[in-house]
């Protein structure tokens, strides 16, 4: 984003903090989605032990402590990875972005935590903030956020993305936000 090429973003919150930390022209505008990952495991959720994150993803890890205390090893790793250690036996359960889940097979799905928590965040470059195009890209923002909170349209979202069925977890908490 630093290149100027682009003047807005949608990002996971952690990423978010450090981009505004390093380049001051660009502001975080609003949580878009909260609640979005997801713990998967084929195993009993009272039987794991080590839980597989992403790198650079601390905070899903400390979370996933606070809501399961049998859980005592956190390991990071590369994003791409997650669902080969699971499938391979290397980590008893992985977090996985909701976009993620239907490649998962014979595996269950628990939320990261009980209480809300802020997924993805939208980035602005703040010298876009008050344009008649900055206006109608959050008008739409808001119509997208409004349709994927109806619980079939997100189904159809993601089998549509990923190019397979999707089943949507019994225990989510999923929530698209309006801007304005």
């Amino acid at each position: 984003m630093s290149s100027y090429e682009i003047d807005a973003a949608f990002s996971c919150a952690h990423m978010a903090k450090h981009l505004i930390e390093e380049n001051g022209d660009f502001i975080i505008y609003a949580p878009i989605i909260m609640n979005s990952e997801f713990l998967a495991t084929q195993k009993d959720l009272s039987e794991i032990k080590s839980v597989a994150i992403g790198q650079n993803r601390k905070y899903l890890g400390d979370s996933i402590k606070e809501s399961y205390d049998n859980v005592k090893s956190i390991v990071e790793i590369n994003s791409a990875s997650l669902q080969f250690a699971l499938v391979t036996g290397n980590t008893d359960a992985v977090v996985l972005d909701i976009t993620k889940l239907s490649a998962m097979r014979d595996c269950s799905f628990y939320p990261v935590r009980q209480d809300d928590y802020i997924s993805y965040v939208l980035l602005i470059n703040k010298r876009i903030i008050g344009t008649e195009a900055f206006d109608r890209f959050t008008e739409c923002c808001d119509r997208v956020s409004e349709r994927l909170g109806n619980e079939s349209a997100l189904i159809s979202a993601i089998s549509d993305y990923t190019g397979e069925s999707f089943e949507m977890p019994s225990e989510n908490h999923i929530k698209f936000l309006k801007i304005n």
